[in-house]
């Protein structure tokens, strides 16, 4: 039994398809693929070609018909790195700009308090 899945190669490049073979209890997997010696060492490999997730793996062995992987659970991941680092800036832009608008609202209740007096 083999399941499609596609070995995700970042920067922008189409990803490649293959075929789970065997996942082991110890997570290894074997994966059937074209041309073994194009794998990357390290990629995540995705189980929909439109996920924007997937598992990280390790080429651990290269194969005549494909390459033998390992899961791990961490590896670099630029993108989620990215994610925090754009969260801390929208929480540091919101923490300066909140006084501003406390002070304009301030200011507008004032104004319109003062023309609502003049109108009566």
């Amino acid at each position: 039994m083999s399941y499609p899945a596609w070995i995700n190669l970042g920067r922008g490049l189409d990803p490649i398809p293959c075929q789970i073979q065997d996942i082991s209890d110890e997570g290894d997997a074997k994966l059937a693929v074209e041309n073994a010696d194009s794998i990357p060492d390290q990629f995540q490999l995705r189980f929909s070609l439109t996920s924007q997730s997937g598992r990280n793996c390790v080429v651990m062995q290269r194969l005549p018909d494909g390459v033998g992987v390992q899961f791990v659970r961490f590896l670099k991941d630029e993108n989620a790195a990215t994610a925090i680092e754009y969260g801390l800036i929208a929480t540091g832009i919101a923490v300066a700009v909140l006084p501003v608008i406390t002070g304009l609202g301030t200011h507008l209740k004032s104004t319109f308090s003062t023309i609502s007096s003049a109108i009566k």
